[in-house]
């Protein structure tokens, strides 16, 4: 199976926000949880006021924070294989309710029905790598995002995609109440592929089906499908990492007139130090460390990343 870059949907990059206790959400391009800081409402109707944990205080005062979540998402939710809820943002919210001095009750939830879940008080919030939509946030009160993430478009061997108009030649996946499904709805090519979508309760579904060739390919969020692309972001970590020695440059390019530029400034002492700190053959050399430093934060990354997914049971 391999990732189609450069497919993004017009509501691609979106945030996914950490829920329910307090604040809005914070712009687009990252990932979260949700939730309800105070009485929501959900199509028109608010939480019953009857209902405890639509407060930090009121959280506090139960001594509890139930949390909803689809528990398939990996890495950042998922049962491994002796069945405990793992992943990033279970260890995130157990650390935080940690500080808040409450206790983390985790609760899987049908995610095509989480607004529902949140409104009617079965759930104190949404902590799921849940992406900020403008629709969420008209439903829910949602926290700054801190995660970048994106909608992209995964195929298995074999097919062709080379822009998002080529899916109406294929049968898709898509999780039902996913940021994928929203952002697909909102685009322009759906009319074209609606037809060819199938909605699935869980992305492991989805998989499944790809690989049993029901499914020609699916819509998805990168942080749950980017495993499969792992060996060519290892090198892009490499290949990025190299900008932050951009600031050195020109005290090796234009020796001279930085130095000149320095003395006004910074006096002829800290201009002679800096000088012989940086020798001329220095910038081929900082280069490469940053290299091999992305390049080894990249293998880093992977490695988690594949043992979260064969924990899942994505991969072997």
């Amino acid at each position: 199976m391999k990732k189609i870059f450069g497919l993004i949907l017009s509501a691609a990059v979106l945030g996914t926000v950490l829920t329910a206790c307090g604040g809005s959400g914070a712009g687009v391009s990252s990932s979260g949880a949700a939730g309800a800081s105070e009485p929501a409402s959900v199509s028109g109707s608010a939480v019953n006021s009857s209902v405890y944990g639509t407060t930090l205080a009121d959280i506090q005062a139960k001594g509890e924070l139930v949390i909803g979540l689809d528990d398939t998402f990996a890495p950042m939710g998922f049962r491994d294989e002796s069945g405990n809820l793992v992943g990033f943002d279970i260890d995130l919210a157990t650390a935080v309710c940690e500080e808040l001095g409450v206790k983390a009750t985790f609760q899987p939830i049908d995610w095509d029905a989480k607004e529902m879940e949140l409104s009617s008080g079965n759930i104190d919030c949404i902590w799921n790598g849940m992406s900020i939509t403008p629709e969420r946030e008209e439903a829910m009160s949602l926290s700054q995002a801190y995660l970048n993430n994106k909608i992209v478009i995964m195929t298995k061997e074999g097919v062709a995609v080379s822009a998002k108009e080529d899916l109406a030649n294929y049968n898709i996946g898509i999780q039902a109440g996913s940021a994928a499904l929203e952002a697909v709805t909102n685009d322009a090519v759906y009319a074209s592929i609606q037809d060819k979508i199938t909605e699935y309760p869980t992305y492991d579904e989805v998989i499944l089906d790809v690989q049993a060739g029901r499914l020609d390919c699916m819509i998805i969020d990168e942080v749950y499908g980017g495993y499969k692309n792992a060996k060519r972001e290892v090198l892009i970590h490499g290949v990025f990492s190299m900008w932050v020695i951009g600031a050195f440059i020109p005290i090796v390019v234009t020796r001279d007139a930085y130095y000149q530029n320095l003395l006004p400034g910074y006096g002829q002492e800290y201009a002679d130090t800096l000088m012989a700190y940086m020798p001329d053959w220095i910038l081929p050399v900082l280069l490469a460390a940053a290299f091999v430093s992305g390049l080894v934060g990249g293998l880093i990354g992977r490695k988690l990343f594949k043992k979260h997914f064969e924990r899942a049971g994505i991969v072997s």
